[in-house]
Protein backbone atom coordinates (compact mmCIF):
# COMPACT_ATOMS: atom_id res chain seq x y z
CA UNK A 1 0.00 0.00 0.00
CA UNK A 2 1.57 3.27 -0.94
CA UNK A 3 1.77 6.43 1.40
CA UNK A 4 -1.59 7.97 3.35
CA UNK A 5 -2.11 11.09 1.32
CA UNK A 6 -4.43 14.18 3.18
CA UNK A 7 -5.25 17.04 1.55
CA UNK A 8 -7.13 20.34 3.28
CA UNK A 9 -8.56 23.07 0.88
CA UNK A 10 -9.35 26.28 2.54
CA UNK A 11 -9.36 30.08 1.64
CA UNK A 12 -7.90 31.42 5.31
CA UNK A 13 -5.14 33.66 6.10
CA UNK A 14 -2.23 30.92 7.35
CA UNK A 15 0.02 33.75 8.35
CA UNK A 16 -2.48 35.03 10.70
CA UNK A 17 -0.22 35.28 14.22
CA UNK A 18 -2.74 33.98 16.41
CA UNK A 19 -3.33 31.20 14.07
CA UNK A 20 0.31 30.13 13.46
CA UNK A 21 0.87 29.87 17.47
CA UNK A 22 -2.16 27.84 17.97
CA UNK A 23 -1.18 25.95 15.09
CA UNK A 24 2.16 25.13 17.05
CA UNK A 25 0.82 24.90 20.83
CA UNK A 26 -2.00 22.60 19.49
CA UNK A 27 0.80 20.30 17.40
CA UNK A 28 2.98 20.19 19.95
CA UNK A 29 0.73 20.35 23.05
CA UNK A 30 -2.14 17.81 22.36
CA UNK A 31 -1.49 15.82 18.90
CA UNK A 32 -0.35 12.66 19.76
CA UNK A 33 3.20 12.22 20.35
CA UNK A 34 3.77 10.21 17.24
CA UNK A 35 2.55 12.88 14.86
CA UNK A 36 4.69 15.40 16.12
CA UNK A 37 6.78 16.99 13.46
CA UNK A 38 11.18 17.01 13.97
CA UNK A 39 12.29 18.89 11.57
CA UNK A 40 11.28 22.46 9.81
CA UNK A 41 12.12 24.67 6.83
CA UNK A 42 10.79 27.01 3.93
CA UNK A 43 11.42 24.59 1.55
CA UNK A 44 12.88 21.45 1.05
CA UNK A 45 15.42 20.39 2.55
CA UNK A 46 13.30 20.23 5.54
CA UNK A 47 16.25 19.99 7.91
CA UNK A 48 16.03 22.63 11.13
CA UNK A 49 15.25 20.77 14.20
CA UNK A 50 12.66 21.50 16.78
CA UNK A 51 14.62 19.89 19.20
CA UNK A 52 17.67 22.14 18.95
CA UNK A 53 16.02 25.25 17.74
CA UNK A 54 12.50 25.28 19.31
CA UNK A 55 9.21 25.95 18.56
CA UNK A 56 9.55 29.40 18.59
CA UNK A 57 12.01 29.92 16.01
CA UNK A 58 9.63 28.01 13.25
CA UNK A 59 6.83 30.55 14.54
CA UNK A 60 9.19 33.22 13.91
CA UNK A 61 10.46 32.06 10.61
CA UNK A 62 6.93 31.13 9.49
CA UNK A 63 5.81 34.85 10.37
CA UNK A 64 8.95 36.77 9.57
CA UNK A 65 8.61 35.53 6.28
CA UNK A 66 5.23 35.45 5.69
CA UNK A 67 5.30 31.96 4.36
CA UNK A 68 4.04 28.64 5.77
CA UNK A 69 6.69 26.04 6.41
CA UNK A 70 7.17 22.27 5.17
CA UNK A 71 6.96 19.90 8.27
CA UNK A 72 9.05 16.24 8.04
CA UNK A 73 9.14 13.84 10.45
CA UNK A 74 12.22 11.46 10.11
CA UNK A 75 11.67 9.22 12.59
CA UNK A 76 8.39 6.32 12.14
CA UNK A 77 5.97 7.46 11.43
CA UNK A 78 7.28 9.44 8.54
CA UNK A 79 6.10 12.64 6.79
CA UNK A 80 6.14 15.48 4.80
CA UNK A 81 3.73 18.04 5.74
CA UNK A 82 3.73 21.13 2.68
CA UNK A 83 1.60 23.83 3.19
CA UNK A 84 0.68 26.32 0.05
CA UNK A 85 -0.22 29.55 0.69
CA UNK A 86 0.11 33.49 -0.47
CA UNK A 87 -0.78 37.11 0.51
CA UNK A 88 -3.38 38.32 -2.01
CA UNK A 89 -5.87 35.81 -3.82
CA UNK A 90 -5.29 37.73 -6.73
CA UNK A 91 -7.15 36.16 -9.39
CA UNK A 92 -7.08 32.89 -8.34
CA UNK A 93 -10.76 31.47 -9.31
CA UNK A 94 -10.84 29.14 -6.74
CA UNK A 95 -12.58 28.87 -4.00
CA UNK A 96 -10.78 27.70 -1.90
CA UNK A 97 -7.09 28.33 -3.28
CA UNK A 98 -4.97 27.35 0.01
CA UNK A 99 -3.90 23.43 -0.10
CA UNK A 100 -2.27 21.28 2.83
CA UNK A 101 -0.94 18.09 1.91
CA UNK A 102 0.47 15.69 4.45
CA UNK A 103 2.49 12.44 2.36
CA UNK A 104 2.19 10.00 6.38
CA UNK A 105 3.90 6.41 6.01
CA UNK A 106 1.35 3.81 5.83
CA UNK A 107 2.69 2.24 8.54
CA UNK A 108 1.43 5.04 10.79
CA UNK A 109 -1.98 2.89 10.62
CA UNK A 110 -5.73 4.59 10.47
CA UNK A 111 -6.20 5.70 13.83
CA UNK A 112 -2.95 8.14 13.64
CA UNK A 113 -3.96 9.00 10.09
CA UNK A 114 -7.65 10.12 11.05
CA UNK A 115 -6.42 11.98 14.02
CA UNK A 116 -4.16 13.75 11.94
CA UNK A 117 -6.74 14.48 9.05
CA UNK A 118 -9.42 15.82 12.37
CA UNK A 119 -6.33 18.31 13.37
CA UNK A 120 -5.76 19.98 10.18
CA UNK A 121 -9.63 20.38 9.55
CA UNK A 122 -9.59 21.80 13.14
CA UNK A 123 -7.33 24.47 12.55
CA UNK A 124 -7.72 25.09 8.66
CA UNK A 125 -11.16 25.23 8.78
CA UNK A 126 -11.26 23.38 5.10
CA UNK A 127 -13.66 23.73 2.49
CA UNK A 128 -13.25 20.40 1.54
CA UNK A 129 -10.55 17.93 2.72
CA UNK A 130 -9.72 14.08 1.72
CA UNK A 131 -7.25 11.00 3.23
CA UNK A 132 -7.03 8.31 0.75
CA UNK A 133 -3.58 6.58 -0.40
CA UNK A 134 -1.46 8.70 -2.93
CA UNK A 135 -1.91 5.98 -5.31
CA UNK A 136 -5.74 6.10 -5.15
CA UNK A 137 -5.35 9.90 -5.48
CA UNK A 138 -2.88 9.65 -8.56
CA UNK A 139 -5.65 6.83 -10.48
CA UNK A 140 -8.52 9.65 -9.72
CA UNK A 141 -6.58 12.82 -10.58
CA UNK A 142 -3.44 12.55 -12.73
CA UNK A 143 -3.74 12.81 -16.65
CA UNK A 144 -1.00 11.94 -19.60
CA UNK A 145 -1.94 12.62 -22.96
CA UNK A 146 -0.05 13.41 -26.54
CA UNK A 147 0.54 16.72 -27.41
CA UNK A 148 2.13 18.69 -30.01
CA UNK A 149 4.94 19.30 -28.30
CA UNK A 150 5.38 15.80 -26.33
CA UNK A 151 3.84 14.03 -23.77
CA UNK A 152 2.01 16.06 -20.57
CA UNK A 153 1.15 14.96 -17.02
CA UNK A 154 -0.88 16.87 -14.64
CA UNK A 155 -3.05 16.43 -12.30
CA UNK A 156 -6.55 17.48 -12.50
CA UNK A 157 -9.72 17.93 -10.72
CA UNK A 158 -8.55 18.66 -7.43
CA UNK A 159 -9.59 22.03 -7.09
CA UNK A 160 -12.71 23.80 -6.47
CA UNK A 161 -13.52 26.84 -9.16
CA UNK A 162 -15.70 29.74 -8.61
CA UNK A 163 -17.42 29.16 -12.12
CA UNK A 164 -17.83 25.09 -12.27
CA UNK A 165 -17.99 24.53 -7.94
CA UNK A 166 -17.35 21.18 -8.82
CA UNK A 167 -16.13 18.90 -5.67
CA UNK A 168 -12.90 16.50 -6.40
CA UNK A 169 -14.35 13.41 -4.96
CA UNK A 170 -15.35 10.87 -2.47
CA UNK A 171 -12.69 9.06 -0.76
CA UNK A 172 -12.02 6.54 1.89
CA UNK A 173 -12.50 9.35 4.42
CA UNK A 174 -14.25 12.60 3.24
CA UNK A 175 -14.53 16.32 4.80
CA UNK A 176 -17.15 18.69 3.29
CA UNK A 177 -17.68 21.95 5.54
CA UNK A 178 -20.57 24.39 5.28
CA UNK A 179 -20.03 25.57 1.82
CA UNK A 180 -20.53 22.16 0.20
CA UNK A 181 -23.10 20.75 2.45
CA UNK A 182 -25.33 23.82 1.55
CA UNK A 183 -24.31 23.08 -2.22
CA UNK A 184 -25.00 19.12 -1.71
CA UNK A 185 -28.61 19.61 0.76
CA UNK A 186 -27.94 18.64 3.94
CA UNK A 187 -30.99 16.46 4.46
CA UNK A 188 -29.11 14.42 1.50
CA UNK A 189 -26.40 13.65 4.48
CA UNK A 190 -29.30 12.65 7.03
CA UNK A 191 -30.36 9.24 5.45
CA UNK A 192 -26.82 8.70 3.54
CA UNK A 193 -25.40 5.39 3.50
CA UNK A 194 -21.69 4.93 4.79
CA UNK A 195 -19.57 3.26 6.72
CA UNK A 196 -19.61 6.45 9.49
CA UNK A 197 -20.89 9.80 9.24
CA UNK A 198 -19.59 12.17 11.58
CA UNK A 199 -20.66 15.88 12.35
CA UNK A 200 -17.16 17.79 13.02
CA UNK A 201 -15.80 21.82 12.63
CA UNK A 202 -19.59 22.49 11.51
CA UNK A 203 -19.61 20.19 8.14
CA UNK A 204 -19.29 16.00 8.08
CA UNK A 205 -16.81 13.82 8.02
CA UNK A 206 -17.86 11.01 5.88
CA UNK A 207 -16.13 7.54 5.90
CA UNK A 208 -16.86 5.60 3.09
CA UNK A 209 -15.70 2.07 4.33
CA UNK A 210 -13.95 1.16 7.50
CA UNK A 211 -10.24 0.29 6.71
CA UNK A 212 -7.88 1.40 4.35
CA UNK A 213 -7.03 -1.71 3.13
CA UNK A 214 -9.66 -1.48 0.30
CA UNK A 215 -8.54 1.60 -0.97
CA UNK A 216 -8.46 1.31 -4.82
CA UNK A 217 -10.66 -1.91 -5.11
CA UNK A 218 -13.20 -2.45 -7.08
CA UNK A 219 -15.27 -2.46 -3.86
CA UNK A 220 -14.33 0.74 -2.21
CA UNK A 221 -15.16 2.35 -5.97
CA UNK A 222 -18.87 0.78 -5.59
CA UNK A 223 -19.62 2.14 -1.74
CA UNK A 224 -17.53 5.67 -3.30
CA UNK A 225 -20.02 5.70 -6.17
CA UNK A 226 -23.17 4.78 -4.07
CA UNK A 227 -22.44 7.93 -2.30
CA UNK A 228 -21.72 10.15 -5.45
CA UNK A 229 -25.06 9.36 -6.96
CA UNK A 230 -27.12 9.95 -3.34
CA UNK A 231 -25.53 13.39 -3.06
CA UNK A 232 -24.94 13.54 -7.07
CA UNK A 233 -23.13 13.07 -9.56
CA UNK A 234 -23.10 16.01 -11.47
CA UNK A 235 -21.30 18.01 -8.22
CA UNK A 236 -18.01 15.74 -8.47
CA UNK A 237 -15.46 15.23 -11.11
CA UNK A 238 -15.06 12.05 -12.77
CA UNK A 239 -11.40 11.98 -14.71
CA UNK A 240 -13.33 9.85 -17.42
CA UNK A 241 -15.13 12.90 -17.98
CA UNK A 242 -12.66 14.89 -19.10
CA UNK A 243 -12.07 15.76 -22.75
CA UNK A 244 -8.17 15.93 -23.59
CA UNK A 245 -8.85 17.36 -27.06
CA UNK A 246 -10.24 20.27 -25.21
CA UNK A 247 -6.97 20.66 -23.96
CA UNK A 248 -4.48 20.85 -26.73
Amino acid sequence: MSDYLIEVLTDINLCNEQFVKSFFQDLFNNLNQSLKPEYFNLSEPINRSFEKEGIDSAINLWLSKKKPLMLRRKNKPKYIVDINWRSEKGLDERLFPWKTSVWLNYAAGDNLANELFRFLIRHFNPGFGLLTTYDDNKEKHFISYETNIGIVEKYIGIDIFEKEEILPGIYWVTYFNSWAIKKLGKEKFNNLSAHQIESYNNGYIITSYNSSKIIGTQEAYNIENKIKEHLGVKYFFNKNNFDVDKTR
